[in-house]
C-alpha cells in the first residue's frame, strides 16, 4: 500500500518555495546530466561559497551540498538505510555533492593560487540510497514529474 501525503509550500515569492520543488525532483530523477545542465554554481549556496572565500580557503572547509529525500510508503530493500543526515534507519534517497577527494591536490594548488577561484569543476556528484547503494537514471527508485510553470502566460498556455 502506498501512502499518498498532500503537501502545501507556503511563502512570499523568491522565498525558495520552487528550489525545494526543483531539489526534490533532482534527487527523484537520479540524473546526473541534470545536475551539470543547471550548474553547481547554481545549486550550491552561495552564501556558503563566500563564508568559505571569507575564511580559511582550504580543502577541508570546502562546503557540500546534501539534498535528502526522505520516503513514506512501501519501497524495495534497497532504499532502507542508515546513511542520512539524521543516521536513523528510515527509506530514502539522496544526492551529494562535494569535493572530489581524488583532486585534493590540484583543489589545494588550485586555492592557493587564485584568491577568488571556487573549485566546482573538482566536485563530484552521486546519488544514492540510504541504503548507500548508488543510483541512476536508468535505476530510478520512484517516478516523478515537474511542471514548471515559469513559462505560463495566457499566450503560452
Amino acid at each position: 500500500m502506498l501512502l499518498n501525503q498532500n503537501h502545501i509550500l507556503i511563502g512570499d515569492n523568491e522565498s525558495g518555495k520552487s528550489s525545494i520543488l526543483q531539489a526534490i525532483d533532482i534527487v527523484a530523477s537520479g540524473n546526473i546530466h541534470r545536475v551539470e545542465t543547471i550548474g553547481l554554481d547554481r545549486m550550491i549556496n552561495i552564501e556558503a561559497v563566500q563564508e568559505f572565500n571569507a575564511s580559511q580557503r582550504t580543502y577541508d572547509n570546502l562546503p557540500k551540498m546534501i539534498i535528502e529525500l526522505y520516503l513514506n510508503g512501501e519501497f524495495s530493500h534497497d532504499v532502507n538505510g542508515k546513511n542520512n543526515s539524521d543516521g536513523i534507519i528510515c527509506d530514502g534517497i539522496r544526492l551529494v555533492c562535494e569535493p572530489n577527494p581524488d583532486f585534493q591536490n590540484e583543489i589545494t594548488e588550485s586555492l592557493k593560487d587564485q584568491d577568488d577561484y571556487f573549485p566546482y569543476d573538482y566536485y563530484k556528484i552521486r546519488f544514492s540510497t540510504f541504503a548507500n547503494e548508488g543510483y541512476t537514471g536508468y535505476k530510478k527508485k520512484l517516478r516523478s514529474i515537474l511542471i514548471d510553470s515559469t513559462n505560463m502566460n495566457s499566450d503560452y498556455a
